[in-house]
């Protein structure tokens, strides 16, 4: 039996406020909540989410520990394939009426500040509002969200010593575009963040 579709249907669970569509892109390191507000969102507003590991997957899946130099090269150039059809797809075949969020870890490099023009040029080309977000949280309540087993089930960092290790070693790609909207997760509920971010795309 096909399930496709059956986890979002956008029109069954529209709340009574118009939104206009658009696309919300949910910007911080790892584990600020970005997939969890992506949820709460769509929850609210009937948007698709797009979180960067639904990308990263397919690849992931496919490896037993983490691969040496020339395997990991392969692999984001793979992860980049899938990328690439995947925001063909929302650019160029789903109607423009639906509404995304995405999640992305951006980092302080070129292809990451590219990926950021693209995603922002594929909501214009679309006709829909652009809504960067940039969620922050202390790092001692991201290290404590990190080991939660539904990390480890999505195949994401979860492991609190080496996500200290990347995150404080990291600086992390933030386009202020008009003084965006931030927010800190540390003690917000998902779902009043949604709220906060949804009353902004309000008043977009």
């Amino acid at each position: 039996m096909s399930t496709r579709g059956a986890d979002r249907e956008p029109n069954e669970r529209m709340v009574d406020r118009p939104f206009p569509p658009s696309v919300i892109y949910l910007l911080g390191a790892p584990a600020v909540g970005k997939y969890t507000v992506a949820k709460a969102i769509a929850e609210r507003n009937g948007a698709v989410v797009v979180d960067n590991q639904l990308i990263n997957q397919p690849i992931f899946s496919l490896l037993s520990e983490f691969p040496d130099p020339e395997a990991t090269k392969r692999m984001w150039e793979e992860i980049e394939i899938i990328r690439g059809a995947v925001l063909r797809m929302i650019e160029h075949v789903v109607p423009r009426s639906t509404s995304y969020v995405l999640t992305n870890a951006l980092e302080n490099a070129p292809e990451d500040h590219d990926l950021y023009e693209q995603i922002k040029g594929i909501a214009t080309r679309r006709g829909s509002v652009f809504l960067p977000v940039i969620l922050t949280c202390e790092i001692e309540e991201e290290l404590r969200r990190v080991s939660d087993p539904s990390r480890t089930q999505r195949l994401k960092i979860d492991d609190p010593v080496r996500a200290r290790a990347y995150i404080e070693a990291t600086t992390f790609y933030f386009r202020r575009d008009g003084d965006p909207l931030t927010i800190d997760t540390t003690s917000n509920d998902p779902g009043v963040t949604a709220e906060l971010i949804l009353a902004k795309l309000s008043d977009s």
